[in-house]
């Protein structure tokens, strides 16, 4: 098993230049549609600026808008994608402050997301087939952190969505019914148990090319299976996508800096 799996591993190993292409690829359409959609309903926007006491609504949301529609191009063509990540994540942190944390986490599960993979970008950097040429200075020295902010995120979204079908599981053994899933007892204990386990591996930074992959393969089937006939919207693909681009890049990059791993498989 070792002689298969080593030349694998070294092969995203060698290609890691890669990772933060497929995250900054879904997060940049993400922000940018999310922006179009702002600045499409500005008075909407400006109006659900103003319920949370945001000052200058009507500015705030033009700008909130167009940092996001801009961002997401930028971020999609890696071009100054530092600096947009940088901008995108404080949008982030901000979002989730004043409208996601008295929700509780499922609420705010997309925007958790978005600033992992936000601060991947910004200490990774555009990666392959961007206009950015290559950074010096801190955030080169300190690439590794970008993995780590990434697993973290992620890995707190899947442990969560795990333990809530643990916590559930004659409802999610129902739902995989519903869905026509074969073997629906069976199946919903195991993804919930692939979902809990590989979101501690990736907390902890253990095994964490595995977990992402076997994540990966869950986002894809829930893609297939569930969400892609409601679109790219909240209810539809985007979740499941943004955190199978995430896996995708945590399988070039490996676990990053504070990983249990010793070495990267």
């Amino acid at each position: 098993m070792a002689e298969i799996l080593e030349p694998i591993g070294k092969w995203f190993k060698k290609h890691q230049a890669v990772s933060p292409f497929y995250v900054r690829l879904v997060m940049g359409l993400i922000f940018m549609l999310h922006g179009y959609s702002k600045i499409q309903n500005i008075k909407g926007t400006a109006t659900f600026f103003a319920s949370l006491h945001i000052p200058l609504a009507t500015f705030s949301a033009a700008f909130i808008g167009y940092l996001e529609f801009i961002g997401g191009i930028v971020l999609i063509m890696g071009f100054f994608t530092r600096y947009a990540s940088f901008l995108l994540a404080i949008d982030m942190i901000v979002a989730i402050i004043l409208t996601k944390i008295t929700k509780g986490f499922p609420g705010m599960d997309i925007e958790f997301t978005l600033l992992g993979a936000s601060l991947i970008v910004l200490f990774s950097g555009a990666g392959a087939w961007g206009f950015d040429e290559k950074w010096t200075g801190w955030f080169k020295k300190h690439h590794a952190l970008g993995p780590f902010f990434l697993r973290l995120a992620i890995g707190i979204v899947f442990l969560l969505h795990g333990l809530s079908k643990l916590m559930s599981l004659n409802g999610t053994t129902q739902f995989f019914t519903s869905i026509g899933i074969p073997l629906p007892g069976f199946m919903g204990g195991f993804v919930a148990a692939v979902e809990f386990l590989g979101g501690i591996a990736l907390i902890v930074g253990f095994f964490t090319r595995y977990a992402s992959f076997l994540l990966l393969i869950d986002m894809a089937v829930a893609i297939l299976v569930v969400h892609a006939k409601n679109g790219l919207g909240p209810m539809g693909i985007e979740i499941p996508l943004l955190l199978l681009a995430g896996c995708l890049t945590l399988m070039f990059a490996g676990p990053g800096k504070w990983g249990i791993e010793q070495s990267h498989v």
